[in-house]
């Protein structure tokens, strides 16, 4: 798959695919470039109303990996929710700045449910 996808789209766009794919199925952190190339449903949530940050349940309700507050809650209690390549393990816990990746000047983390569904939070500032 590799060689194919060097052939085709060429050695900048096979490293992209290689990064993306680290971080997305390894548990690895993705540079900018890969999070800003890959490709995946997004949610973008107004800076102001971020703040420093917000519940966790809430904005796994608002990308929509749960339907509602307690559906989030008691994934959390599963293991079934993950912030990066962390399983999300606290109901209770927020969302903050400090935990986003600075991408062209909006605030990015990729949430993910299970194994397949993944979807970009972007905090515009």
């Amino acid at each position: 798959a590799a060689e194919m996808t060097e052939r085709i789209h060429g050695a900048d766009a096979l490293a992209k695919a290689e990064s993306a794919a680290a971080a997305l199925f390894s548990g690895g952190t993705a540079d900018a470039e890969s999070l800003r190339s890959m490709e995946m449903p997004e949610v973008l949530i107004d800076g102001v109303e971020f703040g420093e940050g917000m519940p966790i349940v809430d904005v796994l309700v608002r990308a929509k990996l749960a339907s509602s507050k307690a559906d989030a809650r008691r994934g959390i209690d599963g293991r079934g929710f993950y912030l990066g390549g962390d399983a999300i393990t606290d109901a209770t816990a927020r969302l903050e700045v400090a935990m986003l990746e600075k991408v062209d000047g909006a605030l990015v983390a990729i949430l993910r449910k299970g194994k397949r569904n993944y979807v970009r939070v972007i905090v515009r500032t």
